[in-house]
């Protein structure tokens, strides 16, 4: 088989320039380059006549014919230096073989999988018994061909434990559970034994993947299940209060506040059950407005916009790291997530203003709707309208008609300079922040 550019050198230098890189690409012809030949028939010369280090010689011959896809060769060179060799050139030479071996495979049979368990379990002592060999770019190589057989035999499962692109594969709700059952199963070989350890996504992270999933789809019972399926899922404490509404959003301002409770995901996602339970079934119509407040402010702390984005944060997505995202509005992917969506949000703040009667909270309901419709504006509409810094809609206007006599309402003047130039355009005592 003819190798690829990621046989020859780690994908990690793939996008380097210059010098370095030119050399490196310089292996992409080697099996038609003169230059090649002449230092293959030097090798192969030297070995067959130097006085000394005859095994030294004929394993270099051995890498280089396969290298160059002459197979015959490699194995008789092997044969050769194999005569005698001991310390590090019988090291070197087993790692040859076992690319000779690797590279010959079509179909993966149980007995290639166990010998390759072997290799790779054997290649990862020669560092502690101090033999210096790449048997780092060993490994990808080996399991990198692994995957490539796996693919060609539409054993995507299999693909994927042998050379991991975890943060794409694990975006299909479809693969993660087909991984959480294998990873589950009482009936693994060796072998497949041996992926499972050395995958670097382990089964509780995994859960979490779902858990989170469900979160965002608003599923809080069901992230709940796939939460207690590992007592260490969910774990992870949130930086700050996620029921907390500010007039204007400040992530580290909420950061910093002393936390009378420390929510992790797990209990975050148990509190709102529980307070959209009582939203749904109390009998009072303020503390349903109260609750379904609570839960609103759950919803939008979730999003890109609150305080506890982290809770997006699993082994495959970094949202809530996003600084491409928050450095520009003009790409497709924010609009295609929940997680940069408010209209949930927007639908229980607005509830809760319709359940109560006290006018400074419902003034708070409409302020925290009137956030969430500036959000969606951002999302949707703000990519091909950068010339406005914010556009007014339904609940700036409904704070204005509204509530304008309520205390909440001078003190959303007085922090937010969207909503004064709103009431008073132009006016410089709008400009927050100078």
């Amino acid at each position: 088989p003819s190798l690829n550019d990621y046989d020859y050198y780690s994908s990690d230098y793939l996008e380097q320039t210059g010098t370095y890189a030119d050399s490196l690409n310089s292996w992409k012809s080697i099996d038609s380059t003169k230059a090649t030949s002449e230092l293959v028939e030097f090798v192969e010369v030297t070995a067959l006549n130097a006085p000394v280090h005859k095994n030294v010689w004929a394993t270099s011959a051995a890498y280089l014919n396969w290298l160059t896809n002459r197979p015959q060769a490699c194995d008789a060179w092997i044969a050769q230096a194999e005569k005698g060799a001991s310390g590090i050139i019988e090291k070197q030479l087993k790692i040859i073989k076992a690319l000779r071996k690797v590279t010959s495979i079509e179909k993966m049979s149980s007995r290639d999988e166990q010998e390759i368990m072997e290799w790779l379990k054997d290649f990862r002592t020669y560092g502690m018994q101090g033999f210096p060999l790449r048997i780092e770019a060993t490994e990808r190589f080996i399991r990198h061909r692994m995957a490539e057989v796996y693919l060609k035999n539409k054993n995507t499962l299999m693909a994927e434990l042998s050379e991991s692109h975890y943060d794409k594969y694990l975006s299909d709700s479809v693969l993660i559970q087909e991984m959480v059952d294998f990873m589950n199963s009482k009936t693994r070989t060796p072998f497949q034994q041996f992926l499972v350890e050395t995958y670097p996504v382990k089964l509780h992270q995994l859960y979490e993947v779902q858990a989170v999933s469900r979160m965002y789809a608003y599923d809080f019972e069901g992230a709940l299940v796939y939460f207690l399926k590992d007592s260490t899922s969910g774990e992870a404490l949130l930086l700050g209060n996620p029921f907390n509404a500010r007039k204007v959003d400040c992530h580290d301002c909420d950061h910093q506040l002393v936390q009378k409770v420390k929510y992790s995901k797990l209990h975050f996602t148990r509190k709102m059950i529980e307070i959209r339970n009582k939203a749904m079934q109390s009998t009072d119509a303020q503390e349903q407005a109260v609750n379904a407040m609570l839960y609103a402010s759950g919803l939008y702390n979730m999003t890109w916009y609150g305080n506890a984005r982290i809770v997006s944060s699993t082994v495959v997505n970094w949202n809530y790291m996003d600084t491409f995202h928050y450095n520009t509005y003009d790409n497709e992917p924010r609009n295609r997530s929940p997680y940069y969506q408010c209209e949930e949000a927007q639908r229980w703040f607005l509830r809760a203003m319709s359940l109560s009667s006290e006018k400074e909270f419902k003034a708070k309901c409409a302020w925290m709707a009137a956030k969430c419709e500036h959000n969606i504006w951002l999302e949707k509409d703000y990519p091909n309208e950068a010339e406005d810094d914010f556009r007014s809609g339904i609940y700036f206007n409904l704070m204005k008609v509204s509530f304008a006599d309520t205390k909440y309402y001078q003190e959303v003047i007085r922090e937010c300079g969207y909503f004064c130039t709103y009431l008073t355009p132009g006016n410089p005592v709008c400009v927050k922040n100078k």
